[in-house]
């Protein structure tokens, strides 16, 4: 329980970093060619409490969906020697976005910002299960 509790607070100050990063940057709407601007991710001021639940629905959804989709694609993940890791990361973040309270909006397309903000959460997770020795 205690492992639960410290993956969800991390997750939940890498989420808030991530989204906080994205926000500095506004692209054009509807992407590319739009004469509108919004920013990449927007956090839509809920709180903190929709935000631990958000990063705890989505630590449970790494440990039960992300092994699922490792095992259905756990040889294209080896011969593209771990870069379909953002890939998975993607689909798990998108199972969780279904359950989750929504803390942030997106720009449109969505699914090309989605794979973005997974990639900087798999570095961003990566570097600080490595720094805090969770891994």
């Amino acid at each position: 329980m205690r492992r639960f509790i410290v993956e969800t607070v991390i997750d939940a100050v890498v989420i808030l970093v991530i989204i906080l990063f994205l926000g500095l940057f506004t692209v054009s709407q509807p992407f590319p060619f739009g004469l509108e601007s919004a920013p990449i991710i927007q956090l839509t001021g809920t709180g903190i409490l929709p935000l631990l639940v958000a990063a705890a629905i989505l630590v449970l959804s790494q440990r039960f969906v992300r092994p699922v989709i490792v095992a259905f694609t756990g040889r294209l993940l080896l011969s593209t020697m771990g870069l379909f890791l953002i890939i998975v990361n993607a689909l798990v973040i998108w199972v969780a976005t279904l359950v989750a309270p929504n803390i942030a909006t997106i720009a449109q397309p969505s699914w090309v910002w989605l794979l973005v903000f997974a990639a900087l959460y798999t570095v961003l997770g990566g570097v600080v299960d490595a720094v805090l020795g969770l891994n």
